[in-house]
């Protein structure tokens, strides 16, 4: 699929950088492109086409500006693979620099170049049309003879000299300008390069005698043809000129024609000159800071050429005639004139210092409540107010300890809604087996619906008759019974199946079709389902006992139809109501439902089938998205903003599920007038007939499967119309998931005489979006005693995606706090807990399963899937919110907020016991609720982070140092490098290569921890390699003081190890010793003086 090219906008695509790079290339210089805080989607420019990386998709070429492969990751890269795949990108750009370097040496030098190209020009003369034009610009006849321009066939050309005259070059001025008006001129099938891999810089002006500068004056300006030739007549004194004026890109020509013009530091002043309207470009003026910034680095003093050129229409130097006004400005004054903040200068070691020393981030969807500082607590409790748990909106009833089934009673005789906020922990769930009918006016039957209703942990209810839903059979996995799956063995069920069509019931389902009567009807065990049990049936007699019960447990699920079911004396009683009232339902569509859709429409006379046949075929396309976060309701619609009229859609696209009841047999009618025995011949015949045609279960699940139509397009037209205002579009792995409001257990609720919701942490306004309508609130007042909470946030969000540094952390807690306590317990994402920790979701709402646990650990910050959770927004608001929609963050983070608090329930109220502690691994805002934050590394030393480690074998040097009457952070650079023994010179060039080593070091010691990189090297590289390498652990190794160690480690690498192997070498090192290596060298990014 081809989105705008926006999409690859720095909001969403970070470029790569040196502690950041291509995963595919390794490039470092911002080529590339990065899905922001992910490494899963990467757009590659080094490699656009398939470069067959096997741990990698390919996706095809970007479209628009960008020009870029598309690659999404298939599997982690194993620690190997990264080895080596860095090592045969770093062969492949030495092989390149070194052909390239190779090449140019191989060019001509500036005598040969000089006399091959005045044979050329000897052959080319000048025609009238570039002479005219030479003329206008101002050159005399007398001039353009002594400047050499010469016609060729796109325009002329003007030698390019140094200062000894020798010619280097030419760039030509193209007569057609519409496509740039300079190009360079390659004469003789020539490199314009010169040996060095510069490119030449042009030279005008004289040299005394005595090879000093005239008015020891040298101007720079841009071009190399007639601009530099005028302004070094203007101003009277040599000029240089580069080709877009980037003296940057020939650093060693500028300093070889300075030297060669006589120039001195100290003496000679550099005219710096700007094109007119430069100071409106800000990339221009970027070009013009590197400039200064590398000629103040020279040494001489510089003055800024300014005449007012401040448009595009304004003058350039070489259109200024003798005499105009030139003011000579400081290069701080220009900025100030062109209103121009330049960058930072290069400050070595910031990016490890911003590491090691991190500024406080923004944390996602946690809001910026402020924080509450660690309060002085008791050794044993924390008492949190019930107000803690509560939302923005203050209940409306209070009611005393004790007093709560009265509070109750009173509150249901005049609302239809109360919904109880007490905190978690104070018995709600346990008062509520406590309530009986004949406690109220008009309540005949009690139903408690709990989305766990077969596991109930609250001895109050375990008495509660349970409403039987439909199985295959069940299972006890760790003391809960769970359904059966497919393929589990008969003697290993702990109840048997009380359905035997229950997978056609689920398919059913899948097909979003409510209606399921068909499967019940056609079914041979329905008079044995009705009046007896047995394996694969019972399951209507289960529920008949059950419904003849007075207080009954159910899930959501099982409640009957109001339209089959008087609710009208009921009470239910909703356990975590925010789980257990659903309003909203999904539907998954894949591109074999979408096919099936096509071909009912082509076969049918539906007016507008052509027009769907469209909006569909656009839809299959979309499917094939590769995106990270997949595409939302507003991609969706931009792609397809077709409006397509559904009025009699519905009934082309309403089910048949006639095919489904295939049972055929003796009429009624046939047993009339016969004698007995004929009436006996019939019922076996009867019989017989039934058996032969009535399908299997597995039958009749796959032809639901093959046969039945998924009920989805109707609702996905209606939201892409926006005719269904609360219903949701979302593309992922190749599925589109239709959502929208579901209205089933809403209208149960409405029937109902009345409703207690239980949830210490909805919001009052999401349950009233909800059920449409106003709930009354109440809450138990005081006090509650909770364990004390100590919150881990050097470990950052711990969602589903962790490094594996992160999961080793958080084992190394884990494990340490076990060893400590064994009563501890641990709740996490399905995908890392092990099978005897809790789940979130599962078990961290309405669970008893941790009370007898001194050390609760809770790892992660437990976000639902973004997806549904916007799908949920949408089917309650009917706004489909954007990227960064306030009313959806804060959404967002009340179901954040209110999971937490649901897990610290576990251990609160009176669950607590004294003594309790609870740790939260999470950077999640707590806000208001008291707690203490530790690291990692407080816990257990094994839980600290590699960047930890290194900070305090730092602090350690630092102290012994400090020790011995040495204070390292009160040391300028100068005198650190006296403290090294190091001249000031060797320190100051020796501070980039160190700190492009940090990052090779950073990036294999820190962010691959275990990395141990097996590969083969260069022949020709592998001696000496080893050698380095051996020197280096040699010097690590040694009890020598820190700061000989630093010296003997610069000079080995200043004098022996060119930069282009330093990532070789490094990666030669065994683990350890790189590691020491990074330690020592990261002296350099602490703050000093």
């Amino acid at each position: 699929m081809n989105l705008p090219n926006n999409q690859y906008s720095s909001s969403k695509f970070s470029p790569t950088k040196k502690h950041n790079p291509c995963p595919i290339c390794d490039d470092t210089k911002g080529k590339c492109r990065i899905v922001a805080d992910d490494q899963e989607f990467i757009l590659c420019m080094t490699h656009p086409t398939d470069v067959g990386r096997p741990d990698w998709h390919y996706l095809g070429e970007t479209s628009g500006g960008y020009y870029a492969g598309k690659y999404v990751r298939k599997r982690q890269e194993s620690e190997a693979e990264r080895s080596q795949r860095q090592l045969l990108n770093l062969q492949s750009r030495l092989a390149k620099q070194k052909a390239m370097r190779e090449g140019w040496a191989m060019l001509p030098d500036a005598s040969q170049r000089d006399q091959l190209y005045r044979s050329y020009l000897q052959r080319l003369t000048l025609d009238d049309v570039d002479r005219d034009d030479l003329r206008r610009r101002g050159l005399s006849v007398q001039e353009i003879t002594s400047l050499g321009a010469k016609s060729v066939k796109s325009g002329y050309i003007v030698p390019i000299t140094n200062p000894s005259r020798q010619i280097l070059g030419f760039q030509v001025r193209l007569r057609d300008g519409r496509l740039g008006r300079y190009r360079w001129h390659k004469p003789l099938g020539m490199a314009a390069q010169q040996q060095n891999g510069e490119l030449p810089l042009a030279c005008y002006g004289s040299v005394t005698e005595d090879g000093q500068v005239a008015h020891h004056r040298i101007l720079l300006v841009e071009g190399t043809g007639v601009k530099p030739f005028l302004a070094a007549r203007l101003r009277g004194c040599p000029a240089i000129g580069a080709s877009g004026g980037q003296f940057v890109a020939s650093k060693l020509t500028l300093a070889n024609y300075l030297a060669g013009l006589g120039a001195k530091t100290g003496l000679t002043v550099l005219e710096y000159a700007v094109d007119a309207g430069d100071v409106a470009n800000p990339s221009v003026m970027r070009r013009h800071e590197k400039n200064l910034d590398f000629l103040d680095a020279l040494g001489y003093e510089l003055s800024v050429l300014w005449w007012g050129q401040v448009a595009k229409t304004d003058q350039d130097i070489d259109e200024l005639v003798d005499g105009s006004p030139i003011q000579l400005l400081s290069v701080e004054q220009f900025f100030q004139v062109a209103n121009y903040v330049p960058k930072p200068s290069y400050a070595p070691f910031s990016w490890l210092q911003e590491k090691l020393f991190p500024k406080p981030k923004g944390q996602g969807f946690s809001l910026g409540a402020d924080r509450l500082k660690p309060e002085s607590v008791e050794p044993h409790a924390l008492e949190v107010q019930a107000s803690s748990f509560q939302g923005a909106i203050a209940p409306a009833l209070t009611y005393v300890n004790g007093m709560r089934l009265e509070a109750w009673g009173e509150a249901l005789a005049s609302h239809r809604y109360v919904l109880d906020v007490s905190p978690t922990g104070t018995g709600k769930s346990y008062d509520a087996g406590r309530l009986r009918p004949s406690l109220m006016d008009g309540v005949e039957r009690i139903i408690y619906i709990s989305t766990d209703s077969r596991n109930v942990s609250t001895p109050s209810l375990q008495d509660w008759t349970l409403l039987p839903a439909r199985h295959d059979g069940l299972t006890n996995r760790a003391g809960k019974l769970r359904r059966a799956k497919r393929g589990d063995a008969v003697a290993s069920l702990t109840n048997l199946s009380n359905c035997s069509r229950t997978s056609a019931f689920t398919a059913l389902r899948d097909k979003a079709i409510a209606n399921s009567q068909v499967i019940c009807k056609s079914c041979p065990l329905l008079h044995a389902c009705q009046n007896s049990q047995g394996n694969g049936f019972g399951f209507k007699y289960e529920r008949s006992l059950a419904f003849a019960q007075k207080t009954l447990r159910s899930h959501p699920l099982s409640l009957p139809s109001p339209d089959e079911f008087d609710y009208s004396t009921t009470l239910l009683v909703w356990e975590e109501v925010s789980e257990s009232l659903t309003t909203m339902r999904q539907v998954s569509v894949s591109r074999d439902d979408i096919d099936r859709a096509i071909a009912l429409l082509s076969r049918s006379d539906f007016i507008h089938r052509h027009q769907v046949i469209d909006v569909l075929n656009k839809l299959y396309r979309l499917l094939g998205d590769r995106s990270f976060h997949g595409l939302d309701f507003h991609q969706i619609k931009l792609a397809i903003p077709d409006i397509v009229d559904t009025s009699d859609l519905a009934l082309l696209f309403q089910p048949d599920l006639s095919g489904l009841d295939t049972v055929d047999g003796v009429a009624d009618s046939e047993f009339v007038g016969r004698s007995p025995q004929q009436k006996r011949e019939l019922a076996r015949v009867n019989a017989l007939l039934k058996r032969s045609t009535t399908m299997q279960p597995h039958e009749l699940e796959q032809k639901i499967v093959r046969d039945v139509l998924k009920q989805w397009l109707v609702e996905f037209l209606d939201i892409l119309s926006g005719a269904l205002i609360h219903g949701d579009l979302h593309i992922q792995y190749e599925k589109l998931t239709v959502s929208f409001a579901d209205s089933r257990l809403r209208d149960i609720a409405r029937r109902a005489r009345t409703n207690l919701f239980l949830d210490a942490t909805i919001d009052l306004q999401d349950l009233e979006l909800r059920l449409q309508d106003s709930v009354f609130s109440m809450s138990l007042e005081g006090s509650m005693a909770m364990p004390e909470i100590f919150q881990v946030k050097d470990l950052g969000r711990l969602g589903m995606q962790r490094s594996q540094d992160q999961k080793r952390r958080v084992e190394a807690i884990v494990e340490h706090l076990s060893l400590a306590d064994p009563s501890t317990k641990v709740i996490d994402f399905k995908r890392f807990a092990s099978d005897n920790q809790g789940v979130w979701f599962r078990d961290s709402r309405g669970s008893n399963d941790f009370k007898d646990a001194k050390t609760f650990l809770i790892i992660g910050t437990p976000c639902a899937n973004i997806a549904t959770l916007r799908a949920l927004f949408v089917s309650l608001t009917g706004v489909h919110p954007r990227d960064g929609d306030p009313a959806f963050r804060a959404f967002v983070h009340r179901h954040i907020f209110a999971t937490v608090l649901q897990c610290f329930g576990r251990k609160a109220g009176d669950r607590f016991s004294a003594g309790d502690k609870i740790y939260f691994l999470s950077n999640f805002n707590l806000a208001h609720i008291p707690h203490s934050f530790v690291s990692s590394g407080d816990i257990s030393p094994l839980a600290m982070s590699k960047l930890d480690i290194v900070k305090k074998q730092i602090f350690d040097a630092f102290n012994l140092a400090g020790s011995q009457g040495l204070d390292l952070l009160s040391l300028s650079q100068r005198n650190l490098a006296d403290w090294l023994n190091i001249s000031w010179g060797q320190f100051r060039r020796s501070l980039r290569w160190i700190d492009s080593l940090l990052v090779a070091l950073y990036n294999v010691s820190i962010q691959n921890f275990n990395e141990n990189p097996h590969f083969s090297l260069i022949s020709s590289h592998r001696e000496r390699i080893e050698y380095w390498s051996g020197e280096i652990e040699r010097f690590l190794a040694d009890k020598s003081p820190i700061n000989l160690k630093l010296n003997r480690i610069i000079e080995f690498f200043d004098s022996h190890i060119s930069q282009d192997f330093h990532q070789l070498v490094i990666m030669q090192l065994p683990a350890s010793t790189r590691d020491r290596l990074f330690n020592l060298l990261a002296l350099f990014a602490v703050p000093i003086a």
